[in-house]
């Protein structure tokens, strides 16, 4: 979305200069691009304040463990 408000705002810049209305082109160009910056933030804002989900760490915490385990027991049984 943000790209394409780019675009239109690029439409509205040289609207002008083939006697076409600019106005519209500038209101949603800009309309959209702060829309699209505010989701963008939104976005970036809400990854940064994630929980990582505790069984999940957990478990990885118990796969090494075991990865440990299953190599202290292969190196002793040579």
């Amino acid at each position: 979305m943000l790209l394409a408000s780019l675009v239109v705002l690029l439409a509205g810049a040289f609207a002008p200069l083939f006697g076409a209305a600019w106005q519209h082109l500038v209101v949603v160009g800009g309309g959209l691009t702060l829309l699209s910056a505010a989701a963008i933030g939104w976005s970036a804002w809400r990854l940064q304040n994630l929980d990582w989900p505790n069984e999940t760490l957990n478990s990885l915490r118990e796969t090494w463990r075991w990865l440990g385990a299953q190599m202290t027991s292969r190196l002793r049984s040579r």
